[in-house]
């Protein structure tokens, strides 16, 4: 066999393999990520050739070349973590800039993605070129990744848009416009999702709901006492997300406050960052409630379901939840889970059957929660049990693959038309 048709049997089996190139615009590594690398561990080969374009390095970077994937940096100027970092006052003028000429210059959508993705828009459409790129997946929300899906359309490939969240700020009728009449397909990670993006404007007829998954979790359980001072008999309660303002830790520490008398044990683990001022605010309030010698500040950590595997119980007690990955991380490690109810918690938890649910807000309900958590060890151990087998049953990463694949799939036989 000469070298030449040795070549052309290569070029023959890499064109019988679909090309798809994720785009993730995120900046710490977390849900998104995880998500993705779930799935390239668990995606067919024969059938699919992922690569994956990021904007930030993360730990999740070298994870993906350990799996064989072709990953290349194409830095953006709005979504730049270390710029951020740098210059937060600069970044914060630019994000507010950003989402005023959106909201109110709408004619202006298309220069304004030009003025502040300039860096990344012309390599993304080279490198969609020059690796034959089959098709294009956003990772996050069309919104945020419109000039990614327009470097696409650019280079002629069909874009798939993941929906990983309800934030549509600055999602105006222009771009509206524009990704219902490019973007062949929307995945929405649960209906609650899908249901917010149409009454946004999108095409719900091009929504293919796609639950989020999981796949096999290396972990060894974290030595928490060690790791953070932690007395041997401390009861601990975590919370693990960006501390913002909508994900309740103000909430978390006045239930704190309100079962620290009768469970002294009790501790409240935060591991998270955010903005040094908002943290500082929530520490100053923990305080004033007299539990600051009960909550510890851990920051962030690439090792999540190790240190989750270590609590009696994990909180989300969000304003805002669309699905909450977390939940299964914390069903598989074998930690109960206690919630708010909102969002698409009730699609994936039942009231005390695998979690507690208590009423958005209400710090009593809370309390009240992590204190029958607290009480009846017995129950606590039977919500995890069930929320590991209805993990098991109802989150397969094979099932998503396959279902991904699908997606993908529907879009080539459609453009191919």
């Amino acid at each position: 066999m000469t070298t030449r048709q040795a070549e052309n049997i290569k070029n023959t089996d890499e064109k019988q393999r679909i090309r798809v190139l994720f785009v993730e615009s995120g900046t710490r590594g977390r849900g998104s990520f995880e998500s993705l690398y779930h799935y390239l561990s668990n995606v067919d080969r024969d059938r699919f050739e992922p690569q994956v374009v990021v904007i930030n390095d993360t730990h999740q970077t070298q994870r993906y070349r350990d799996l064989g994937i072709t990953v290349n940096r194409i830095p953006t100027l709005l979504y730049d973590r270390e710029g951020k970092e740098k210059h937060p006052a600069l970044w914060k003028f630019m994000e507010r800039l950003a989402m005023a000429l959106d909201l109110w210059m709408p004619w202006l959508t298309f220069l304004t993605c030009r003025l502040f993705h300039s860096r990344s828009m012309a390599p993304l459409e080279r490198l969609i070129r020059q690796e034959r790129i089959d098709i294009v997946h956003t990772n996050n929300q069309p919104n945020r990744e419109f000039y990614a899906l327009w470097s696409a359309q650019r280079a002629g490939v069909p874009m798939v848009a993941h929906m990983r969240s309800f934030c549509d700020m600055g999602l105006n009728q222009s771009k509206q416009r524009w990704i219902n009449d490019h973007v062949c397909r929307f995945v929405p990670y649960s209906q609650d999702v899908a249901d917010h993006w149409t009454q946004s404007g999108l095409d719900g007829s091009r929504m293919r709901v796609v639950r989020n998954a999981i796949g096999h979790l290396t972990f060894s359980p974290a030595d928490l006492q060690e790791r953070f001072g932690l007395p041997e008999n401390a009861w601990i309660i975590g919370m693990v997300a960006t501390i913002t303002d909508f994900r309740g830790h103000d909430l978390a520490l006045q239930a704190l406050a309100k079962i620290r008398r009768d469970h002294p044990d009790a501790y409240l683990l935060v591991i998270g960052d955010g903005d040094p001022e908002f943290v500082s605010g929530l520490q100053k309030m923990a305080g004033e409630l007299k539990v600051d010698d009960r909550v510890i500040w851990g920051g962030a950590h690439p090792d999540g379901p190790s240190l989750i595997a270590s609590m009696h119980a994990l909180i989300l007690p969000y304003n805002c939840e669309p699905f909450g990955r977390i939940v299964m991380e914390a069903w598989t490690v074998g930690t109960a889970v206690v919630l708010s109810d909102v969002g698409g918690i009730r699609s994936i938890v039942g009231d005390r059957e695998n979690g507690v649910i208590f009423a958005a807000g209400d710090s009593d309900a809370l309390a009240d929660s992590l204190t029958d958590l607290i009480r009846d060890d017995a129950f606590r151990r039977r919500l995890v049990e069930n929320g590991q087998h209805y993990c098991r049953e109802n989150f397969s990463i094979t099932t998503y693959c396959q279902q991904i694949a699908a997606v993908h799939e529907e879009c080539l036989d459609e453009s191919s038309r």
